[in-house]
């Protein structure tokens, strides 16, 4: 006669099953919890740099500093003049050559000298729907507010700052656009994108991602620069309209060779440090055209929200414990020792998997959950342990820790 189904039997048999559940929920809640956890005490930035800001993910960018990587050729990097007089003698230049869009990655919302903003304002209005202008703004609403007398008649316009992370993280993710006041104000290079090309910007729109992460195609040798005394040249030579001709120019601060000072710098995925990093190494004005590279090849990362990766490490978790526990059914004190080792060697596989995935599909899984989880989960075994235990003798909870009842 076939025995009738009962669930509590079920469990019975299955006991190191749901034991490992059990301790796989402990360990969730546990790295959930530390998640709440402030981050902005001093001494957390001390150690920033070298640890908390670390992020595997780094390294697929890893070499895209080297210069005989691809150039993306719709894309001029000028650098910016010291003054409102010297950046309007280069738009005026500029527009002689006709550009397809000049954006001036720099704030004018102080006041500058009447004269140098008439030449400037004139300059800019020469341009029309040909430029757009950056402003910055430090939080939510700040956006979109004190830009000044050269904005005042200027409607193409974008914030420029990329996060309100503080100058020791790295820049990995922008916000295309932000809401404020219920009015949505685009970022710098979303100004941008919509004046070369609606059909890129309407597909921006439609991905509704408040954050995106940058798809990094690489530092300043990756794009066609010129410095200030290069563009004087090619002014003068006659050579410039072949170089910024239809083409999308960035007006900003940059140095060719290593700065001396940390003048809008920025750490970047693309450091050739990926850890420890002691030299921020972007400018703005190159994390803009990468932006801009990225969002004009619809080449976007994907990210999935928390919850994909809690679902990865209940998986990763239970199937790591379930093992130890089947060890100690099994061995009753098997060798501690082992599954340090085992714990390590699923660390780089976790890594190296996570990274493989990233690499092919350009899906970038949060991995902070999953390696918090995997690097406590022996020691809050521990925990769940004793806790074990003290339901057993309390109220016999079945566990493999009470060696006597393992059958």
């Amino acid at each position: 006669m076939k025995k009738k189904f009962s669930f509590r039997n079920f469990i019975e048999k299955r006991y190191v099953v749901t034991e490992a559940l059990a301790a796989t929920a402990f360990t969730l809640l546990v790295t959930f919890l530390i998640s709440f956890i402030p981050m902005r005490s001093e001494f957390i930035k001390a150690v920033k740099q070298g640890f908390l800001d670390f992020d595997i993910y780094d390294l697929y960018f890893a070499g895209r500093h080297l210069p005989d990587l691809k150039k993306d050729s719709n894309i001029v990097i000028i650098e910016l003049g010291v003054d409102r007089n010297t950046i309007a003698d280069q738009l005026i230049k500029l527009k002689r050559c006709s550009p397809a869009i000049v954006g001036i990655d720099a704030d004018f919302s102080q006041p500058g000298n009447a004269e140098d903003n008439r030449k400037l304002t004139s300059a800019i209005a020469e341009l029309g729907d040909h430029v757009c202008l950056g402003y910055a703004g430090s939080t939510r609403e700040e956006i979109g507010t004190g830009k000044g007398i050269i904005y005042s008649n200027h409607v193409n316009s974008g914030y420029i700052n990329y996060s309100d992370k503080d100058s020791l993280s790295v820049i990995r993710e922008y916000r295309p656009f932000i809401k404020s006041n219920g009015v949505r104000y685009p970022a710098f290079t979303s100004a941008i994108v919509s004046k070369y090309n609606n059909g890129k910007y309407r597909m921006l729109e439609k991905r509704n991602h408040s954050v995106e992460v940058i798809n990094y195609t690489g530092n300043l040798e990756s794009y066609v620069s010129l410095s200030m005394e290069e563009f004087i040249n090619a002014d003068t030579t006659g050579q410039l309209e072949s170089i910024v001709n239809s083409k999308i120019v960035l007006l900003g601060y940059f140095v060719k060779d290593n700065p001396p000072v940390i003048e809008d710098l920025f750490f970047s995925p693309v450091n050739k440090r990926v850890s420890g990093k002691s030299f921020p190494d972007m400018h703005g004005v190159v994390i803009h055209a990468n932006i801009l590279s990225m969002v004009l090849n619809e080449d976007y990362i994907s990210q999935p929200s928390g919850f994909v990766s809690y679902l990865c490490s209940i998986l990763i978790i239970f199937l790591f414990l379930l093992f130890i526990l089947h060890q100690y059914k099994l061995k009753g004190h098997p060798r501690h020792g082992i599954f340090l080792l085992i714990q390590f060697l699923l660390i780089l596989l976790v890594l190296y998997l996570f990274l493989q995935v990233f690499n092919l599909f350009q899906v970038k899984i949060p991995l902070l959950p999953i390696m918090i989880s995997l690097v406590l989960c022996l020691e809050l075994l521990g925990v769940y342990k004793n806790i074990a235990l003290w339901l057993h003798k309390k109220y016999e909870y079945r566990t493999v820790f009470a060696h006597k009842h393992i059958i």
